[in-house]
């Protein structure tokens, strides 16, 4: 309908139903009222780690010149950040590759993909890689329950590289599945870094991969005390020869705190697994 000099066009929401009235009605109408008067051209690049704030002010601080013939947008879906750049002009399009180019620089390994993408997880990376070094991996998961294994084995070809994970949620299963030292527990808690180094260990030895990703935190909404506040984790990260630990304070809902668990447990494998130096943001905020 026309409202003044306004056409409000209403949809359903159902996709297969707004798919064929976009291409065969809506499209072809918005065309024939406002025909294109340069050709558009849009560039993605998918990252992780950095929110569209950080990521703005980034680049205000470091590309101040940024042209105005090519438009940057960000689109936020759990777990990736997508950054699109547009340009409507011929100025533009000639100048598109190098300011992409700056871009990447400035972003590093925080890059997952550039181009299209239809991957949802970090896992959707991650197991290709993995494949492509013919290395295997292995979890052992607490506050998560199975949330980074389920991700991993969702992936087309997991088999070649995940054989095993453990979802140790008590005490008793972290001793008893994983060797985790009672006296361990006893001493440190849980939420601990000797705890999740612990579960990384045991897991390794158990399942014989060669990369692990263990965790352990308190997702709420209760649980939580004074020194470990809900939203308190510990993730463990590396191989046989090389283990880390770090703690995160990730205060948001219980299902959210799994998922950004998840991703950077998943994220900081990938970055070992590329022998990557760069620190990620998340780690430079915590």
């Amino acid at each position: 309908m026309k409202l003044g000099q306004c056409l409000i066009l209403c949809t359903p929401g159902v996709p297969s139903e707004l798919t064929h009235m976009l291409k065969d009605e809506i499209i072809p109408q918005l065309q024939q009222l406002f025909p294109p008067v340069a050709r558009t051209n849009t560039h993605r690049l998918y990252t992780f780690g950095l929110g569209e704030s950080t990521l703005q002010a980034l680049l205000n601080d470091t590309l101040p010149n940024w042209p105005n013939e090519i438009a940057i947008g960000f689109r936020a879906a759990m777990p990736l950040l997508e950054i699109k750049l547009v340009t409507h002009c011929s100025k533009g399009e000639k100048s598109l590759a190098q300011w992409q180019e700056h871009l990447t620089h400035l972003l590093g390994d925080h890059i997952i993909s550039i181009g299209k993408s239809d991957k949802l997880t970090l896992a959707d990376y991650l197991v290709p890689l993995l494949i492509k070094e013919k290395q295997t991996i292995t979890v052992a998961e607490s506050c998560t329950g199975g949330l980074i294994a389920s991700q991993i084995t969702a992936i087309s070809g997991a088999s070649a590289v995940f054989e095993a994970g453990f979802v140790t949620y008590s005490n008793t299963m972290k001793s008893k599945m994983l060797n985790v030292p009672s006296a361990t527990l006893s001493r440190y808690g849980a939420v601990s870094e000797e705890t999740v180094l612990a579960m990384a260990t045991g897991a390794l030895e158990k399942s014989n991969a060669d990369y692990v990703i263990a965790v352990s935190g308190i997702a709420g909404p209760d649980g939580g005390t004074k020194d470990k506040p809900v939203g308190s984790v510990w993730i463990a990260w590396g191989n046989k020869h090389s283990l880390q630990a770090k703690y995160y304070c990730i205060p948001v809902a219980r299902q959210h705190f799994q998922q950004i668990v998840a991703a950077r447990g998943l994220d900081l494998i990938r970055r070992m697994v590329l022998s990557s130096e760069e620190c990620p943001n998340y780690n430079k905020v915590n």
